[in-house]
């Protein structure tokens, strides 16, 4: 990819990508890259992409699954209408408050992320604003492959939603103590003494995230606690 196109709603505000240009010479085809850069879109989590030979161009919207004709660069979509058709896609307002930890910035920039983790976590952020718009469960799921950075991913969702004000509670869950001690120390890095470990002889009622292994939790204990009926009803459906 040669350009990622991002909207921008503030100097204070996180860009969200949504188009993505692949540059190729001026004598090939307009449409020449645009295989190439759908591939690249489906990676980077972007809906309209578009191939150029710096002098016509060509569109093709993830959206509607259209490819328009070539077209001259003066026809080129503005901010102003990308963001109009991202929204109506999405189903939500970039400026509505659900949408609020999609915008709201990386702590220390974004230097420490990869394209693909930001795919996932902007992913997350718009799946929860679409559905809280349609009235459906406030749920997403990512399938992520060994090495991705699922702690990375899962510690970022949650601070950019604290910084959002939009936190109350999280259970981080994982399947290796090795885990559970680099999410905890991820975590707590961020939110410092509101992180603890726990376990069913240890509920840690007063914590604001809560960090845990499948195999010491005690659901029945901790059902209360967490209202872990919900979580466990989470993947119904998927």
């Amino acid at each position: 990819m040669d350009y990622i196109l991002r909207l921008r709603l503030s100097e204070t505000t996180q860009p969200v990508a949504v188009a993505i240009v692949e540059a190729k010479a001026e004598y090939a085809p307009p449409n020449q890259g645009l295989e190439q850069v759908k591939r690249y879109g489906k990676l980077s989590n972007v809906p309209f992409v578009y191939s150029s030979n710096g002098h016509l161009f060509v569109e093709y919207d993830a959206f509607t699954g259209k490819t328009s004709k070539p077209k001259p660069l003066s026809e080129f979509s503005t901010p102003q209408d990308l963001q109009a058709r991202y929204e109506q896609h999405k189903g939500f307002k970039l400026d509505a408050e659900i949408a609020k930890p999609l915008l709201t910035p990386y702590r220390g920039g974004e230097a420490s992320r990869r394209y693909y983790q930001d795919a996932a976590i902007r992913a997350v952020f718009e799946k929860i604003a679409s559905c809280h718009e349609s009235n459906e469960a406030l749920r997403a799921l990512l399938s992520l492959a060994t090495g991705a950075g699922k702690t990375y991913i899962a510690t970022q969702i949650l601070c950019r939603i604290a910084d959002a004000g939009q936190l109350r509670r999280a259970l981080f869950i994982c399947d290796r103590t090795e885990l559970r001690d680099q999410a905890s120390g991820g975590l707590k890095g961020i939110f410092g003494d509101d992180v603890a470990v726990v376990s069913g002889k240890n509920p840690q009622k007063n914590a604001r995230i809560l960090v845990a292994t499948y195999q010491t939790l005690d659901f029945e204990s901790v059902m209360n606690v967490l209202a872990m009926s919900v979580a466990l009803s989470f993947l119904t459906g998927f």
